[in-house]
């Protein structure tokens, strides 16, 4: 038998239905706002990774000798290019952009070490990625400062710290030697930059009496020109047939201040070269065997570095041989005062001639060819 519902009963009915209905859209509305909520907590939350995503420099720091430091940073996973930036107070030396490939095998650092040359001073630098299209921030500034080390080296067993820049070189009988190039300068350079210095070097060669043979300082070297010699800088040659010269590469390009001139000074055994430069100051002294040639103020190059050099013709038995080098972090800053009314050309107590790098005295003679 079907019993029909009374009115009241069938509206009771209907309320019920019509509660469950909104209840169900109101759980629907809830699900989808719940959703919409967590994707866009995970939109921010992309964001918030993206815009953290900053490499971290780790070295160099501190303080180094090394002028041609390894930039160190951490890895970052999905980073298509990285770029740091390097400055020397506000000037900004050199910004390089590189692939992951530097971080090679490693799964929480990548490197990369610029040829270029720092002098002594104080840096910072910084390091961002290149994610999802876009350049990240720059990480925070990493500091640092380049400051050289003395040296003594003797050559007893080893080379340290000596890199060739030609030719070959190898360390024997006490001596750090080289048997040269036909027809070209062959050099070998301290690892470090200098500004302020006493570089000394005792030295000999056998073969060619009448060619060049001794040092380099404030200098850069690469690239070399095409008979050997620095780039950049300042030498300071003697002859083994009584002359000396000084003068600078700018550029590849020589230029004379001192042309080969006599001195009885230079002996055709070993000689020792001494220079001391005072980059605060620009004043300069040349010593062949103790005793002092000239003094003045070199301003063109104020820091670099120094090196140890001979040339050679095409003739058999050439070879150089360096007893030592030795260099101090220290130098005068001016003449010292004269002690007697009859002191030497340069108005001081220790002679010699009194010049600048600006203007050339004494003999002729290029210093790629043969003294007079």
């Amino acid at each position: 038998m079907v019993t029909k519902l009374s009115a009241a009963r069938k509206s009771r009915w209907y309320q019920f239905l019509n509660i469950l209905l909104v209840l169900g859209l109101m759980f629907s509305l809830l699900s989808f706002q719940d959703r919409a909520v967590a994707h866009a907590r995970e939109e921010v939350n992309l964001n918030l990774v993206l815009t953290a995503a900053v490499p971290t420099p780790q070295t160099p720091t501190g303080t180094i000798t090394d002028p041609t430091p390894t930039y160190t940073w951490t890895k970052l996973s999905g980073a298509a290019l990285y770029r740091y930036a390097l400055y020397q107070g506000t000037t900004l030396k050199y910004a390089l952009t590189v692939n992951p490939t530097t971080c090679g095998s490693s799964s929480t650092t990548c490197s990369n070490t610029p040829a270029t040359v720092l002098s002594n001073g104080a840096y910072t630098w910084k390091v961002r990625a290149y994610m999802g299209g876009v350049w990240n921030a720059y990480s925070a500034n990493k500091s640092f400062t380049v400051a050289s080390s003395a040296f003594v080296s003797q050559f007893t067993s080893d080379a340290s710290g000596w890199i060739p820049q030609n030719g070959s070189w190898s360390v024997a009988s006490g001596f750090y030697q080289t048997p040269g190039l036909a027809n070209k300068y062959v050099s070998s350079r301290h690892k470090y930059n200098y500004d302020t210095f006493t570089y000394q070097v005792k030295l000999s060669r056998t073969g060619c009496t009448n060619c060049a043979y001794g040092l380099y300082f404030n200098g850069a070297p690469l690239p070399l020109t095409s008979s050997g010699s620095w780039n950049n800088g300042y030498y300071f040659f003697i002859a083994d047939t009584g002359y000396y010269a000084i003068g600078k590469y700018v550029g590849g390009v020589w230029s004379s201040i001192v042309s080969w001139t006599t001195s009885p000074l230079v002996s055709t055994g070993s000689n020792i070269l001494k220079v001391t430069y005072n980059s605060s100051t620009h004043y300069v002294q040349f010593f062949i065997n103790g005793t002092r040639v000239l003094n003045g103020y070199f301003s063109v190059f104020t820091s670099g570095m120094v090196g140890v050099t001979f040339y050679q013709e095409a003739t058999v038995g050439n070879r150089l041989f360096v007893d030592y080098a030795v260099l101090a972090l220290s130098a005068p800053s001016a003449p010292s005062a004269p002690s007697a009314p009859s002191a030497k050309p340069g108005g001081d107590a220790l002679g010699g001639v009194f010049i600048d790098d600006t203007v050339q005295v004494g003999g002729t003679g290029s210093p790629d060819k043969s003294s007079p």
